[in-house]
């Protein structure tokens, strides 16, 4: 990374290949240009999570032998980055504008690695295709411990997906700290039905209570898994 790269933050990262992007839809010119020259794996995606446009270091260090262009980042994409990577697409989809978080996972050689991503809309800027702008910095290799305290986070998210929706706002409410009967009264059930149904949820996290649930969804919040409003 040049002396220039180390001063920008990603996000100033960021904001300039999005003015590249907009300038090339303007413009009706080639986008790729507009992801060139950066040592941070950029990357366009469109709604149904197909690569659109990459650079050289996104397709080497996430996509392995074969360009990302055209593909779905689900088919290439180490499951300890793709849960992240799809949460944090759908916060972009359904109406955030950014979104910047650390996180941990694996590259296509199989070196778990320390990253910071940044993901901007394109929603808006006039191209069919273009959704989610994504930027990630590689900061360190990481040792197996924190990898391994990644992956089971990774493993939580999953479990937390499986529940249905009232269960997930269940969820959310306990770690707002909504009362039973409050959460009754929102969902228009019984308090009986709210406290059933938090067990159900303890029980699909392996967890014991309000506290550890309040845990988990920080750290899941925290890793940019989803955003609880914690």
């Amino acid at each position: 990374m040049d002396s220039h790269q180390e001063r920008q933050s990603l996000e100033q990262v960021s904001l300039e290949i999005y003015q590249r992007l907009v300038d090339s839809v303007r413009d009706a010119t080639s986008p790729q240009a507009a992801v060139e020259g950066f040592v941070e794996s950029v990357y366009v995606k469109a709604t149904d999570g197909q690569i659109v446009i990459s650079n050289q270091a996104y397709d080497t260090t996430f996509a392995g032998s074969v360009a990302a262009v055209g593909r779905n980042a689900k088919t290439y994409l180490d499951k300890s980055i793709w849960h992240v990577a799809n949460a944090s697409d759908e916060l972009i989809i359904h109406g955030c504008s950014h979104v910047e978080f650390g996180h941990v996972g694996q590259t296509s050689a199989g070196e778990t690695v320390a990253m910071l991503t940044y993901k901007r809309s394109l929603l808006g800027i006039g191209h069919p295709k273009m959704a989610v702008l994504g930027v990630t910095r590689i900061r360190e290799v990481v040792d197996d411990g924190l990898a391994n305290r990644i992956q089971s986070l990774a493993a939580s998210w999953r479990q937390f997906e499986k529940l249905d929706a009232r269960d997930q706002q269940i969820a959310k409410g306990i770690a707002l700290g909504h009362k039973v009967k409050t959460l009754a009264k929102e969902l228009e059930v019984s308090e009986k039905t709210v406290e059933n149904r938090r067990q159900v949820v303890y029980r699909a996290l392996s967890i014991n209570g309000p506290t550890e649930l309040v845990r988990i969804l920080v750290r899941l919040q925290d890793n940019g898994f989803s955003d609880f409003g914690l």
